[in-house]
């Protein structure tokens, strides 16, 4: 389930196409970050080097560069974390730790360490107490790339405490808008589940014929087996 992607749907023609040619792609975007959460949820946060090897084995065929897999870790780290109702501290911590893990993985594309970049974060938001504002005119981007996509998103998770707000603003931001509210929006309603519409909720099963209870009910299933 989480290793090979379904046939017509996002990721397909990489997968296809880097299976077809016996090596890993070597992807940089948000695509890696996008598809972990159900990572974070079979992995609880005590398990994490299981949960990295696992970001490995679903995101390296098509993403196998350093910052979209040390991205994707941050991202399963935080949403393992996020479940458990970590404070936010300790969430970003284990992200970055997650980040530290990933960034031995995949082939070097020289890009920003992803760690780093989140450690500045933890400063600029949980001691300066600044704005998503602020941060984007200290040059935060809501972009394409991995190391880009996940610092924003994470973000966003230390300045709401709201996924709807969160989730607006992305959309607001621009850039891979949609990538990144799903990962903010994600982790901060693992936090604060009544912060997210039940009508979006609706809205999301209705348009993609999605079975989401009995999804959920599953990968939880796996978590509190390793418990």
């Amino acid at each position: 389930m989480l290793e090979k992607p379904i046939k017509g749907r996002p990721g397909w023609k990489e997968f296809k196409e880097a299976v077809s040619k016996g090596k890993r792609a070597k992807r940089t975007g948000n695509g890696s970050s996008v598809r972990v959460a159900p990572l974070g949820i079979i992995h609880p946060p005590d398990r994490l080097a299981e949960l990295v090897r696992d970001v490995d084995r679903a995101c390296g065929i098509t993403h196998n560069t350093k910052s979209a897999l040390s991205a994707g870790c941050a991202i399963a780290a935080a949403f393992s974390a996020a479940i458990e109702v970590w404070e936010l501290e300790d969430l970003i911590n284990i992200a970055i730790e997650g980040a530290e893990l990933g960034k031995k993985l995949g082939e070097d594309d020289l890009a920003p360490d992803v760690a780093r970049r989140l450690k500045w974060l933890k400063k600029e938001v949980l001691e300066k107490e600044v704005s998503i504002l602020d941060l984007r005119i200290k040059g935060l981007n809501p972009g394409f790339q991995a190391w880009e996509g996940a610092t924003f998103a994470l973000a966003l998770v230390m300045l709401y405490e709201n996924a709807r707000e969160a989730i607006l603003c992305a959309v607001n931001m621009g850039g891979d808008a949609d990538s990144i509210a799903a990962m903010a929006g994600g982790i901060i309603s693992a936090r604060f589940p009544s912060t997210l519409p039940i009508r979006w909720i609706s809205t999301v099963k209705r348009v993609n014929n999605l079975r989401m209870e009995e999804l959920a009910a599953s990968l939880v299933a796996i978590r509190l087996s390793k418990i």
